[in-house]
């Protein structure tokens, strides 16, 4: 019985041990030799950003735009540390939530790099624009002048009814 509770206790301060080793504590880099790159390059970059984003329905009905910034680390391994990804300037919240859902969806980048070619971990800051085109934006105004006068027209009804009883 003492063996095996000594036992559970080594396992125990091993386990907690374990879990501290792997709590990374970063070196960030901001500026280094050799930047982070999404595979691809940039261009890759913004397609994968525009065919991921799910603008949110609030934000779309009240045609909120504009950019979220986003940071994250790009670890030396080129994965993007989830636990990370962070936003620095919001705009709305449910258009925050969906820059940091994108962000961590990323697949792995090309690591940077300090001035001796090691591979570090850097820390990114990403602006991520949310947009309405133009044609959507027309429609959305339209279809709030709409809503706009049928609820006119109702309060009218509602009136003339309440005045003829």
């Amino acid at each position: 019985m003492k063996t095996s509770l000594l036992l559970l206790s080594f396992l125990l301060v091993s386990f907690l041990s374990y879990a501290q080793s792997q709590t990374k504590d970063y070196k960030l880099y901001e500026e280094v030799a050799t930047k982070p790159e999404y595979v691809g390059g940039e261009g890759a970059l913004y397609v994968f950003i525009g065919s991921n984003i799910d603008y949110p329905a609030d934000a779309r009905n009240k045609l909120v735009t504009g950019k979220v910034n986003v940071s994250f680390v790009v670890q030396s391994t080129g994965e993007v540390d989830d636990n990370s990804v962070k936003v620095i300037e919001s705009l709305w919240p449910s258009l925050d939530k969906e820059a940091i859902r994108v962000v961590r969806n990323f697949p792995n980048w090309k690591p940077g790099a300090d001035a001796n070619e090691n591979n570090v971990d850097v820390l990114m800051i990403l602006p991520i624009a949310f947009a309405l085109d133009a044609s959507q934006k027309q429609l959305d105004n339209a279809k709030k002048r709409r809503e706009k006068k049928e609820a006119k027209k109702l309060s009218k009804a509602n009136k003339k009814v309440k005045n003829t009883n």
